[in-house]
């Protein structure tokens, strides 16, 4: 684990156990807290009077009595401590504030040119973290963490960029020493991992299905498709951190040619471009669709435009999502056969199909993938806000201080079952 910041790196291991407990379980009256901390009842109340004078927990109420008076609740200060993020995107980053809630505090905006070259590229992001911590009034000695969400292959490690299809001839990209840079800038740990894995850890933090230990979060976007994968609650990412490159998978020996360079990989036939290419294919032949109204015609519609549209009943939207769940779901079957995860989640522009994107998959899978394993999976469809990847950002540091939320809920089942 990244080394903690000093807001808890002073911390006892107790104190910090109290911390994560309750950040995931809280709130919670002190026997079951000395229950899931595995101490006596008098070490407990004294690390809570601790913890409790340094501001990071408060009482938020009395709890249900066991026989005698109603024990007091305790729970997490949201302000006792923040993170930050930072998403990188195809021409644009983002940067946001939160405290310990996942709330967000500011938000910032900033468009660059690959052109530009690796240090004003690196000028660039630090500043627009400097403004989120600035507008939030966040001081540095409260800042647990930076989460850095780039696009392609990182070296989460090394903490630099490795490959990203959309800028391979990009000569500067490779091998950019990211994080160590943003740290002469600001004194605070960061972390680095690629996109599909933030938005994972955002869907695991504050999804519909918080908590869920096995999952997959695949993203459909313009720039491309990828996959998160979780496993027993920690990200998978393989040996040198390049796992979850869903969009890769040859599902065509010799078939299309791939912006990767490579031929056949599913992301030429299912991803935002692939999905625009069609509706704009349909729109030259004369078609007629809700997709295309009030646009210009020098303008190309959006994959997000094609799947609303697809959602409200247009016949050409639905055409183009149906035709695209369905070759998704032949990825999909693939890995829930590899790996049996509980939860499929789609996230990115596409998944504003909802029900039109899902069911194709769904049927693909359970003609494709082997029956114990697609009779376990549940599909949905995120929120997908334009923001999902901050909240990935977010998630990020979140997970890396306080571990995963199934790891303490399966210590509540536990201590319910005694």
């Amino acid at each position: 684990m990244t080394p903690l910041a000093p807001p808890f790196s002073r911390l006892s291991r107790l104190q910090l156990a109290l911390l994560r407990v309750l950040k995931h379980a809280g709130p919670l009256p002190p026997d079951a807290l000395a229950s899931l901390l595995d101490c006596t009842h008098p070490t407990c109340a004294r690390v809570i009077g601790q913890m409790a004078r340094k501001k990071y927990i408060r009482k938020t109420g009395l709890g249900e009595s066991t026989g005698g008076r109603r024990p007091n609740l305790w729970d997490v200060v949201p302000n006792s401590a923040f993170a930050a993020g930072l998403a990188i995107e195809v021409g644009r980053m983002k940067a946001v504030s939160a405290n310990l809630s996942g709330e967000v505090l500011a938000r910032e905006e900033h468009e660059f040119d690959v052109d530009m070259g690796a240090a004003d590229f690196v000028t660039g992001a630090a500043s627009i973290l400097e403004r989120v911590l600035e507008k939030a009034r966040v001081p540095l000695k409260k800042l647990i963490g930076v989460g850095v969400a780039a696009p392609g292959v990182v070296d989460r490690r090394a903490g630099s960029l490795v490959f990203c299809a959309h800028y391979r001839d990009v000569g500067w990209w490779r091998d950019v020493p990211l994080l160590a840079r943003l740290r002469d800038r600001i004194d605070a740990p960061f972390l680095l991992d690629y996109h599909s894995n933030a938005c994972l850890l955002g869907e695991h933090w504050f999804g519909a299905q918080r908590g869920v230990a096995n999952m997959i979060y695949i993203p459909v976007e313009t720039q491309g498709l990828g996959a998160g994968i979780l496993i027993n609650g920690e990200v998978y990412r393989g040996a040198g951190g390049g796992a979850g490159e869903f969009g890769h998978i040859t599902i065509e020996q010799n078939g299309r040619l791939c912006r990767c360079g490579s031929r056949g990989c599913l992301e030429a036939y299912v991803s935002g471009a692939e999905i625009v290419r069609k509706a704009q294919a349909i729109r030259k032949a004369g078609g007629q669709s809700s997709i295309f109204h009030g646009l210009a015609e020098d303008k190309e519609p959006t994959a997000r435009a094609v799947a609303e549209a697809a959602q409200s009943g247009d016949r050409i939207g639905r055409g183009i999502i149906e035709e695209a769940g369905q070759v998704l779901g032949v990825g999909i079957a693939n890995l829930v056969n590899l790996l049996n995860p509980s939860l499929v989640v789609i996230g990115g522009d596409v998944a504003r199909g909802g029900e039109v994107l899902l069911d194709p998959v769904r049927s693909v899978v359970r003609r494709r993938a082997l029956e114990k394993p697609a009779g376990e999976v549940q599909f949905l469809c995120a929120d997908s806000s334009p923001d999902d990847i901050l909240r990935g950002t977010i998630a990020m540091v979140l997970h890396e201080t306080f571990g995963s939320p199934c790891h303490v809920q399966r210590l509540l089942r536990q201590t319910k079952s005694d």
